[in-house]
């Protein structure tokens, strides 16, 4: 082997060395930052455990951006979450925005201050498409040969960024196949598993109050 070709050779390994590297998307929490955001969000929590549609509403914004298909303000919020019913998903989507941090929006001090949540859509790397990579949500979260939790543990992972499968003929929606990013595949809780593109909340200090400004799932 030539001496060019070598180099050649030690370059290729070294991309598809790089290549095979996992990422991981950790917590981030900026919401601490200004204890406002933290009463407002403590209150809101109170209200999703007593399904307090009344608070609900009334951090609402008038204008509130409710899906990408032209729906906006309290009327079609409304209609898109059943009425803020007791038995509606928003319960348990707005639960999950608001316990898993986010960030403030770097704003440079134009507009009103921002909060985007959770943190899996507020810190998502840009170089990687929301469509196709979601990320671990939790610590050692074992990874199955098969779709069941009796199945075979094949590895356990934390935080790992994750190429998603998503198939049809999957006998059992809670369940996922993956692949990290170094090539590990298998199966996972799909409770573990959430899309950057998943529902997520802009909350806006609008006149000293945080109001929920926008709250939409999808790209």
């Amino acid at each position: 082997m030539t001496k060019f070709a070598i180099l050649i050779f030690l370059f290729a390994a070294g991309v598809i060395s790089a290549s095979a590297q996992e990422r991981y998307l950790k917590p981030v929490d900026e919401g601490p930052d200004d204890a406002s955001f933290v009463a407002f969000r403590a209150r809101a929590l109170r209200a999703v455990e007593q399904k307090d549609a009344a608070f609900i509403k009334s951090i609402v914004d008038k204008d509130i951006r409710v899906d990408f298909g032209g729906g906006f303000g309290i009327k079609d919020f409304l209609k898109h979450w059943s009425g803020l019913s007791p038995k509606s998903e928003f319960w348990p989507q707005f639960e999950f925005t608001l316990k898993n941090g986010g960030e403030y929006a770097k704003m440079k001090n134009r507009g009103p201050k921002q909060f985007w949540a959770p943190y899996i859509y507020a810190s998502f790397p840009e170089d990687l498409d929301g469509t196709v990579y979601s990320a671990v949500t939790g610590e050692n979260v074992r990874l199955r040969a098969k779709p069941n939790a009796s199945s075979a543990v094949i590895g356990q992972l934390s935080y790992n960024i994750v190429k998603t499968f998503f198939d049809e003929s999957n006998p059992d929606p809670q369940w996922i196949e993956i692949e990290t990013l170094a090539g590990k595949r298998g199966w996972v809780s799909a409770q573990y598993v959430r899309s950057p593109i998943g529902y997520r909340a802009c909350f806006e200090k609008i006149g000293g109050k945080w109001t929920l400004t926008i709250f939409v799932a999808g790209d």
